[in-house]
């Protein structure tokens, strides 16, 4: 079977890794990506079928049988090279078009989980994070027990969406520019966030990872829960180092902690406004319409 570049190798683990998300999630792949893939599992079943090279009969031919023998046998193994060569190229060729079909859908699923999360999931989240239990003594109502599970069943599913976000982000490039500052793929924070609080998400999930637990996710619920569309999180990320640079600019030289509006605000006094922090990024709503315009 073809043996693959590493640079191919590491394009079909990402296109794996879309399909698997676009699976999990319920978002259908491209008709060109079925047909690739079917095609591709073929020419491999083919090329098994195929691996063993015709080999001489067991009876030996005479003399006056010895030329045309050896002209079908000849033909014969000329015949499976061709074929085995045939199959381990069909292979190739539809491995990298299902890998190029895949690679192209990764922003759309991005587009399609963002929406999706920030319209469902984190909505509920932020709601049984204001109403449920947090934790269960054994002496919770039957209402309270179940609130605290839906809390749980919540949060599973929120952790699970970041987690196929951040693969997407990867698969795209963008991983690459948001580097330690993934929190921006989940929180978008306001003019009332502070630069320790954000700093201390920004830390929180640079080390631990990706958030799991009640205690985890109520933090980064005070900092405006919000997946990131494709290009968001390195637009957050760039306005929030730029704002955050104004502390040294601050009566008190930056040591003491300060909102973003405050930092925003002695920023634009000194001439080098930087994002107004009227308010999160995400406050601009992409709708099914402008989501399609951009190709979502």
């Amino acid at each position: 079977m073809t043996s693959f570049s590493i640079e191919l190798q590491s394009a079909l683990r990402h296109a794996a890794e879309a399909a698997q998300i676009a699976a999990a999630f319920g978002y259908e792949m491209p008709a060109e990506w079925h047909t690739a893939t079917a095609t591709a599992t073929a020419a491999a079943a083919k090329s098994v079928a195929d691996e063993l090279e015709p080999t001489l009969s067991a009876e030996l031919p005479t003399a006056d049988q010895l030329p045309a023998f050896i002209t079908k046998t000849a033909t014969a193994r000329d015949t499976w090279r061709t074929r085995v060569a045939v199959a381990a190229e069909c292979h190739d060729r539809a491995n990298r078009t299902a890998a190029r079909v895949a690679i192209e859908q990764a922003p759309h699923l991005a587009n399609r989980l963002t929406a999706d999360t920030n319209d469902k999931v984190f909505p509920r989240l932020a709601e049984l994070l204001d109403t449920a239990p947090h934790t269960i003594g054994g002496y919770e109502s039957p209402d309270d027990m179940a609130a605290h599970a839906e809390l749980l069943r919540v949060i599973a599913e929120a952790s699970r969406a970041v987690d196929a976000r951040a693969q997407l982000a990867i698969i795209t490039g963008e991983g690459a520019d948001i580097g330690r500052d993934a929190a921006m793929l989940i929180i978008d924070p306001g003019p009332d966030a502070t630069v320790r609080a954000v700093d201390d998400a920004i830390a929180a999930v640079a080390n631990d990872g990706i958030p799991t637990t009640i205690e985890a996710w109520q933090r980064l619920r005070r900092l405006n829960l919000s997946l990131a569309f494709p290009g968001e999180a390195s637009a957050r990320r760039d306005a929030y180092h730029a704002v955050r640079a104004n502390q040294m600019r601050t009566p008190d030289g930056g040591l003491l902690d300060h909102t973003l509006g405050e930092l925003a605000a002695i920023a634009s006094q000194a001439g080098t406004p930087v994002r107004g922090y009227v308010g999160p990024t995400a406050s601009i709503v992409k709708t099914p319409k402008t989501m399609i315009e951009q190709g979502a």
